[in-house]
C-alpha cells in the first residue's frame, strides 16, 4: 500500500487493484472476498463516472443486460423497479441497491448528511438499512449461489455499517475527492 500512496506519479496499476489494496487495509477485519468485492464496487463507480463523466441515467438496456452494474441513478428508482422485475433482474437490482447505498454512504457521508439534514434527504441510517436488507436478500437468490457471492453479501449485509465506516475512513485517508480548481494553493 505505501507504493501505491507515495510513489510520484501514476502507477500503471488497475482500479481493481488500487481500490483492492486501499480497502483490504481498512477492511482487514473481514475476509478478503468482502475487500475484493467492495474493491470491485469502487472500481465500478470510478470507471462509470470516469467513462460517462456523470452517473448514467438509467435504462441502458444493453449495458444492463451485460452487468450486474445496473446505471440506475437513485435508489428511489430502483425501489420502483423492484416491483415489476423478474427475478434475474431483481436481484441485480437488490445488488445495486446494496452497491450504491455502501459507495455513497461510504465515499460520501458527509454529503449525505448534510442532504439528510438541509434538504430533508435521506440519512446515514437510511442507506445502511436498505444497503444491508438489500445485500441480505440477494445473498438468498440462487444467482449469489451460481456467483459463489452468498457468504459476502451475507458478511457485508451483517456488518454494513462497520463497512462503511472502513470506507468512510478510506475517503477520509486516502481518497482526494476534491475538484483540480478547489485544492488549496
Amino acid at each position: 500500500m505505501k507504493s501505491l500512496l507515495e510513489l510520484p506519479g501514476n502507477i500503471p496499476v488497475t482500479p481493481q487493484f488500487y481500490f483492492y489494496v486501499l480497502t483490504r487495509h481498512m477492511l482487514m477485519r473481514f475476509d478478503r472476498s468482502v475487500a475484493d468485492y467492495v474493491a470491485s464496487v469502487l472500481a465500478g463507480f470510478a470507471n462509470v463516472v470516469s467513462r460517462e463523466g456523470h452517473v448514467p441515467s438509467w435504462p441502458n438496456s444493453e449495458r444492463t443486460r451485460q452487468s450486474a452494474f445496473l446505471p440506475i441513478p437513485y435508489i428511489s428508482d430502483m425501489l420502483i423497479a423492484l416491483k415489476s422485475a423478474s427475478s434475474e433482474k431483481e436481484f441485480m437490482i437488490r445488488v445495486q441497491i446494496g452497491n450504491h447505498s455502501l459507495f455513497l454512504s461510504g465515499i460520501f457521508p458527509q454529503h449525505i448528511q448534510h442532504r439528510s439534514t438541509h434538504h430533508a434527504a435521506p440519512s446515514l441510517a437510511f442507506y445502511e438499512e436498505v444497503g444491508s436488507q438489500n445485500y441480505r436478500l440477494a445473498s438468498g437468490h440462487r444467482l449469489a449461489r451460481e456467483q459463489s457471492l452468498v457468504d459476502t453479501y451475507r458478511t457485508i449485509a451483517e456488518h454494513f455499517s462497520e463497512v462503511r465506516v472502513g470506507l468512510n475512513q478510506l475517503s477520509d485517508r486516502l481518497l482526494c475527492l476534491e475538484p483540480a480548481g478547489d485544492l488549496p494553493s
